[in-house]
Order: structure tokens, then C-alpha cells, then sequence
């Protein structure tokens, strides 16, 4: 398996640690797990990719290419401007 990443605040962040932050240090909190803001991004860090590579072999420019076209799907605009400089770095 791929353990947590100690390294960026990636997806692969321990969750259980932020919501334990958030639940106790938070003065905004109001104790409901679900209107927790994530400090976490949704994309891997370049260690976990390369990680995540290495134990399955996939084509990296093709699996970003998938998330453009999802993320241009649901208009996730932020999220599109993001995967097409990735796109744009791997070409």
C-alpha cells in the first residue's frame, strides 16, 4: 500500500488528523464534520504520483488528460485551470 504523505498537503494527507485539527482548534467550527473546510488539495504531490506510477504503470499524460475532461463535465473551472498547466508542463 501507499502510506500517508508526509511531505505536501495532498490527497494522500492522513484525514483523520485534519478533522481532529479542525474539530478541536477551529473556533468556527461548529462541530459538524461536514462544514469542515480541507486544507488538503484533491490532486496527488509529484512524490505520490511518481509513488502511485511506479506500483501501477499507467500513463501519467493520459490519466490528467481523463481529469481535464471529467472536471470540464461537472464545470469545475478552478479545477480545469489547474490539470491544464500540468497538461501544458507534460507536452
Amino acid at each position: 500500500g501507499q502510506d500517508h504523505c508526509p511531505y505536501y498537503s495532498c490527497v494522500m494527507n492522513a484525514w483523520s488528523d485534519k478533522i481532529d485539527e479542525y474539530e478541536n482548534y477551529n473556533d468556527k467550527n461548529d462541530g459538524n464534520v461536514d462544514n469542515i473546510i480541507s486544507v488538503s488539495s484533491m490532486h496527488l504531490c509529484p512524490i505520490d504520483l511518481k509513488k502511485l506510477y511506479l506500483l501501477n504503470d499507467f500513463d501519467i499524460e493520459k490519466r490528467y488528460q481523463m481529469l481535464h475532461d471529467f472536471y470540464k463535465k461537472y464545470k469545475m473551472k478552478q479545477q480545469m485551470k489547474w490539470i491544464k498547466q500540468i497538461l501544458k508542463s507534460l507536452s
